[in-house]
């Protein structure tokens, strides 16, 4: 950021005190901000002043503005006297200022000048403060000398009166600023400046791609760490277009990727070189002798720390080639299940923080890793980079070369050798051009973040078959590292080149593991008012009109109004949902509706989405006049309407206050609102570790053999990671450790499971294989969970486990404090509690937000297809199933057992059918007869003494999914056939109505229990209504009998003597009418007489 100024938007004050002695009063703003002061013009009479004045400031240490404060003061003038009076003022810290693509207009309420002031304070202002670079805007003149200011020009007070517009530029209120991203490096990432080819697999062609980014929120410029990759890293004879290629090397047999051929000249020529890296494993020391062959581009990103597979078990391979894959094992009501084959498996692996023990980190000899929640895994790495004065192999010059990377017997061999060979398209051999070799004990070891720098590639000449030194050098780096090295994340791997699939998806990014960030949400609000002078063909009627509200695929209608004029009148509140950048626009038709079967349209209006105001609180939001167009052009004789054309008035917003949710309720990640403004700060860190997966099901059949190709989705609030695939392994090792903030403990981890179907196009979908859930209000802080989870997956066939996930979490809360109180604060944010929206408008809305998740993930590279999105999300939990109705219905009653089971004691107590604990109870109740005083502390020391006792019996590990409280461990396959039914459905008839005919007799019972708690209630309110004037007169007269008993008897004798009556031992129980209340009680009358 060049020149940083400040903006601040001066819009309005509310029910400020009046100070003028008639009830009012003359407010105007004094804004002061490093050493600058500013006014505002005077607005008389008046105790809710509106000014939408605009200011601006210069910023002159931009590494010291977030210490600044900026100060706005609300005063009086009195002209007579020359003097002004203090009403309140806000002060805003430096901290709270973003760009203007997240500010909005907030009111802040007012407050004293002093803490220990006898003055009252009232009321609130608003403000919109931002800051912005955009060259145009000029700061304005500050005054040096405050007096009394009484109807001061405003151009005298900040040089030009500016509205509330969008200070980024001139002609959109939302331009583009191309900047680089910028990421706050407190939260543990480096800050790269990062200028990366669109496309590295073109010959002969360099393409520079640059981004366009919305202003960021300015981070603290003192923690910047910026590092700049070129995009050509060139001599001054050659330009280089890199492209990278997978060598395999496992037990001798080699691996090659043909790079697309390219000619070399002596000063001007276009080289096309290979990009290899060469990977070895090692689970104690660098100097291992099993090695495997990984390759990586040149340009790599700091993200994800993908790892490689461990060594293949023989015996388990035979087993697989004998026996082809089958369905897997289907658990109905025929099949008695083992209990513990569908539970968690706590785990003590070694990590690279030491080994984890019923959650405790025993550390070692070994210093901790930063990621201590995986193995480290040590690779060998090789970076080729370009060649230049290679030898040409035919007469007529042309040379294609390619690198290939080899690695010998693991067992035995010592040496890593680079190859440089030709690829002639004209000959079936590939011959050889040279090759360079390293001793492998003498690579050098590197392990970040300790050794910080990369290692600098080399030039090194390149050897004949005899040994000798060739004309032609090579550019490369070899080291050894783990899988926290910065070039880890876009490394080709070894164990995915010895699969037999297409080397295009081996060079392409599907494999590969990275970040995803979900798109900022709003609600949209659309109020719609009313439209003046609709005109329509038909003189001989008003129009029967409605509004219809579009953005992108999302269409919205207002009712249909049957003016009694060319005015209609809706006041209707539409809300749809928009998504950051926003590309669609806002179109809002007005239509007139003619028949049932057609609607012409009136005018139309469209709005850019950059241009709609932001609130993030219940201020008001100033309604505005469109002007509607036709979308046709108009005759030459309706000329005459233009004089008078059609508008329509709107209030538009977009929601900051909302939280806006895209995914199941049962199941948030995230609940915070749409503006950053009013988010809390973080109250601890989400760590997850990706260990491995085994027994996984073999989902698709390659070379006659069943086989997987897996990958794991994490997600959590707005991040989303995906790990890199491993290609055709049932057992695959992933160790890769992802860090989340963590601002509501009332939220859900999810990972899941995913077959990739390595292909291209967008017609290709990928296989679920499971998923976990993991609650961090489950976790304590500072345990290290350590299990393996249990892959479930519900079929129409039956529930199936499809594998087991291993996995270690940990939950660091930074203050204890701050976690407790988040208990205290509401769930969801303040505008969901005072402006509510209707459950079937949050319904509707969750669905269109999953949709732009969709749609924003499918177009990422490589891109998360919208069925992984939905799975995650649980886009399909609000579809009917019987078997989750059935449930509930017993989650309720499990719920309720506690009330049923605290019944069936005190009937036990009535009944004596235990004297001494029956005599007990009588000598406690008569205690708290004659000590009521003692009942609330007695219920509260009860419930202690229950939290105690369950503290033995308390959970050691995180909940997962229950079969039996699923209700699938005796399932019916017909139910679940149902579940799985596409909606509409897709079956027969027969069958259609054979479940309907179950859904009816369902259905009845429900009818029935409904209408009997009716007529339970009615006859309650029917005691007094004299329906039955016999029962009301009954019950009058005993009512008298009550009153005047109570008037004249102690509460605590008449309490005592109520209690005993009801624990009266069963041998006198005979003696009283015990049915007499029943019988009147069940003989009044109810409305199901009328009723048909």
């Amino acid at each position: 950021m060049s020149n940083p100024k400040l903006r601040v938007d001066v819009v309005s004050a509310y029910n400020i005190l009046p100070t003028d002695g008639q009830g009012s009063s003359n407010a105007f703003v004094e804004l002061n901000f490093d050493g600058q002061r500013l006014l505002t013009t005077t607005i008389e009479k008046n105790l809710n002043p509106d000014w939408n004045e605009s200011f601006c400031f210069n910023i002159f240490d931009p590494l010291n503005y977030h210490n600044l404060t900026l100060d706005a003061c609300v005063y009086s003038s009195a002209t007579a006297t020359s003097s002004r009076s203090f009403i309140g003022k806000i002060s805003l810290t430096g901290n709270l200022f973003c760009s203007y693509s997240d500010a909005a207009v907030t009111h802040y309420p007012l407050i004293k000048k002093r803490r220990l002031s006898w003055s009252s304070v009232r009321g609130e202002l608003g403000l919109k403060v931002y800051v912005t670079d955009d060259p145009s805007i000029r700061p304005s003149t500050p005054i040096a000398v405050v007096g009394a200011l009484g109807t001061m020009d405003p151009s005298v007070a900040h040089g030009s009166n500016q509205g509330v517009s969008n200070p980024v530029t001139n002609t959109s209120p939302n331009a583009e600023v191309e900047i680089p991203r910028l990421r706050n490096p407190s939260h543990g990432h480096q800050l790269l400046l990062e200028y990366a080819p669109a496309d590295g697999t073109a010959s002969g062609a360099i393409v520079e791609a640059g981004t366009r980014h919305n202003f960021p929120q300015i981070p603290n410029p003192s923690q910047l760490l910026l590092g700049y990759a070129p995009a050509d890293e060139t001599a001054s004879t050659a330009i280089v277009t890199s492209s990278t290629a997978i060598v395999e090397a496992e037990r001798g047999r080699n691996f090659r990727h043909a790079s697309t051929p390219a000619d070399e000249t002596a000063s001007t020529a276009i080289v096309t070189s290979s990009t290899s890296n060469v990977e070895a494993e090692g689970s104690e020391t660098r100097r291992t002798s099993q090695h495997e062959t990984t390759s990586t581009s040149n340009n790599s990103e700091v993200g994800t720390r993908p790892t490689c597979r461990h060594s293949p078990n023989p015996s388990y391979d035979r087993q697989r080639q004998q026996h082809p894959p089958v369905a897997p094992e289907v658990y109905d009501n025929a099949f008695k299940y083992e209990a513990h084959e569908f539970s968690l498996t706590e785990t003590s692996p070694k990590l690279g923080g030491g080994r984890v023990a019923s959650g405790r980190v025993i550390h070692g000899e070994k210093t901790a890793s930063v990621y201590d929640l995986v193995e480290q895994m040590y690779f060998l790495y090789v970076r080729v980079v370009k060649a230049h004065d290679l030898p040409a192999m035919d007469v007529t010059g042309r040379l294609a070369p390619y690198t290939e990377v080899r690695v010998g017997d693991r067992l035995k061999s010592s040496v890593l050798e680079v190859l440089v060979r030709d690829n002639d398209a004209d000959r079936d051999d590939h011959e050889f051009v040279g090759i360079v070799k390293f001793d492998i004990p003498d690579v050098p070891l590197r392990v970040p973040p300790e050794s910080d720098n990369p290692l600098a590639p080399q030039w090194y000449r390149i050897e004949d078959n005899t040994g000798h030194k060739a004309s032609g050098e090579l550019m490369l780096a070899v080291w050894f590292g783990t899988q926290a090295d910065e070039a880890f994340p876009g490394a080709w791997h070894s164990d995915n080149a010895s699969s037999r699939v297409d080397i295009r998806l081996l060079t392409s990014t599907v494999l590969g593991s990275k970040v995803y960030h979900a798109p900022r949400l709003w609600y949209l609000r659309v109020n719609v008012i009313e439209a003046h002078n609709l005109f329509i063909d038909d003189k001989n009627r008003f129009p029967y009109a409605y509004v219809q509200v579009k953005i992108g695929n999302q269409v919205s209608v207002t009712q249909k109004i049957q003016a009694q004029n060319l005015n209609p009148l809706w006041n209707e509140d539409l809300f749809l949902v928009a998504a950051e950048p926003f590309e669609d626009h806002l179109i809002i038709s007005v239509y007139d509706h003619v028949s049932p079967r057609k609607d012409e349209i009136i005018g139309r209006v469209t709005i850019t989405l950059q241009s709609v105001d932001r609130r993030a609180d219940d201020s008001m939001i100033r309604g505005r006049w469109y002007k509607l167009e036709k979308p046709v052009a108009v005759d030459q004789n309706e000329s005459e309407r233009e004089k008078l054309s059609s508008s329509i008035h709107l209030r538009l917003c977009l929601e900051g206050g909302y939280h806006v949710a895209n995914e199941s309720p049962h199941y948030n990640s995230d609940l915070r609102p749409s503006s950053k403004k009013l988010w809390r700060p973080s109250i601890g860190v989400l760590e997850l570790g990706i260990l491995d997966a085994v027994e996984l099901h073999p989902m698709k059949t390659r070379d006659g053999r069943g086989t997987t190709d897996a990958y794991c989705v994490a997600k959590y609030g707005h991040k989303w990671f995906r790990t890199r695939t491993i290609v055709g392994e049932l057992c695959p090792r992933y160790h890769e450790q992802y860090i989340w903030e963590v601002f509501d403990v009332a939220t859900v981890l999810t990972v899941g499971v995913f077959d990739n179907n390595l292909q291209f196009g967008n017609g290709s979908r990928h296989a679920m294989i499971g998923k976990v859930r993991i609650r961090i209000s489950s976790l304590e802080a500072g345990r290290v969970y350590t299990h393996r989870y249990p892959l479930l997956a519900v079929h129409p066939s039956g529930v199936k486990k499809m594998g087991e996930l291993h996995l270690a979490v940990r939950f660091s809360c930074t203050s204890f404090v701050k976690t407790l109180y988040s208990y205290s604060q509401p769930q969801m944010p303040k505008m969901h509690y005072l402006r509510p929206i209707t459950a079937a408008q949050l319904d509707m809305l969750r669905m269109i937000a999953l949709y732009l998740v969709k749609a924003h993930f499918s177009r990422a590279d490589p891109p998360l297809t919208r069925e992984v999105v939905e799975y995650m999300c649980d886009g399909n939990c609000h579809l009917w199933s019987i078997r989750r109705s059935r449930a509930n219905f017993f989650r309720l009653a499990t719920a309720l057992s506690g009330v049923i089971s605290a019944g069936k004691w005190f009937w036990e107590i009535c009944m004596w059918k235990n004297p001494i604990m029956t005599v007990l109870a009588h000598v406690f109740f008569l205690m708290l007869v004659c000590f009521p005083q003692l009942i609330l502390p007695t219920a509260f020391l009860c419930m202690v003494l229950s939290g105690l006792w369950n503290f033995h019996f308390r959970a050691r590990c995180p909940p997962h999914i229950n079969i039996k409280l699923s209700q699938l461990e005796l399932v019916n396959l017909d139910e679940l056939d149902e579940e799985f039914c596409t909606y509409p459905t897709s079956q027969n008839m027969e069958l259609v109505g054979k479940r309907y005919d179950r859904l009816r007799s369902n259905a009845s019972s429900v009818q029935a229990l409904v209408g009997d708690m009716a007529s339970l209630e009615e006859r309650f309110q029917l005691l007094l209504s004299w329906r039955d004037r016999r029962a009301t007169v009954l019950f009058v007269t005993f009512c008298i009998a009550v009153t005047f008993v109570l008037y004249v008897t102690p509460f605590t004798a008449v309490a005592a003597f109520a209690g005993l009556i009801v624990m009266m031992p069963p041998r006198f129980r005979h003696m009283l009418p015990t049915a007499a209340f029943f019988n009147f009680f069940s003989g009044l009358p109810t409305k199901t007489d009328t009723i048909f």
